[in-house]
């Protein structure tokens, strides 16, 4: 399962897109979210996502609209 996720560094305005993956132990959790109808599953994921993205982002960027999967 992979998120598309948007970056904007607010002093220089330069943009970057990181494409986070989620490990596998964070795509079964999801998957048992879903199954036992938790709606919260989708959060969960795109918060799984923006921690991966975050973590290869430089110093500086924030992320300005919610990750989006990618098909």
């Amino acid at each position: 399962m992979k998120y598309r996720c948007c970056f904007l560094n607010r002093d220089t305005d330069e943009q970057k897109i990181i494409v986070a993956s989620l490990s596998a132990a964070e795509v079964k959790s999801i998957e048992n979210m879903r199954a036992a109808a938790d709606s919260a599953a989708d959060i969960h994921a795109e918060a799984y996502a923006l921690r991966h993205a975050y973590a290869d982002v430089p110093e500086g960027f924030i992320h300005y609209k919610p990750p989006q999967l990618v098909q």
